[in-house]
C-alpha cells in the first residue's frame, strides 16, 4: 500500500466523512491481513496516526466554529479507539454511534451503517 496515495483518498472533515474513510481503512485493514501481513501494517498505522493528529488539532482550534470542533474530537477518538484495537473497531463505533450521548451531541447523523 502507498501510504500518500491512500491517505490523500481519505477524508476527515466531518462525521460522515469519517465514516466512509473509516469504513475504507477497515476494508484496507482486512484486505491486508487476509493477505499474510501483520494485523495491522505499518504503514496503514501511520495514515491513521497522522489523520488522527490532524483531528487532534482541529478540535484544538479557535479558528473552527464549537460544531466542527466536536466532530474533530469525536473523530480523534474513533481513530484513537482503532490504533488500540481495530480488531474490536467496527463492534465499538457501531455501538457509539447508536448510543444516546452521540445521538445528543449530533443529532443530525444517521447511525445506520453505510
Amino acid at each position: 500500500m502507498e501510504q500518500a496515495s491512500f491517505g490523500d483518498k481519505l477524508d476527515f472533515s466531518d462525521l460522515s466523512s469519517a465514516f466512509e474513510s473509516v469504513v475504507k481503512i477497515e476494508g484496507s485493514r482486512l484486505q491486508l491481513r487476509t493477505d499474510g501481513q501483520p494485523p495491522v501494517p505499518r504503514a496503514l498505522r501511520a495514515v491513521v496516526s497522522a489523520a488522527r493528529a490532524d483531528c487532534l488539532l482541529r478540535a484544538r482550534s479557535n479558528i473552527l466554529d464549537t460544531a466542527q470542533r466536536e466532530q474533530a474530537k469525536e473523530i480523534s477518538e474513533w481513530l484513537r479507539v482503532w490504533l488500540q484495537a481495530p480488531e474490536l473497531f467496527s463492534d465499538w463505533l457501531d455501538l457509539r454511534r447508536r448510543s444516546s450521548e452521540y445521538r445528543g451531541k449530533f443529532p443530525d447523523e444517521d447511525p445506520s451503517p453505510v
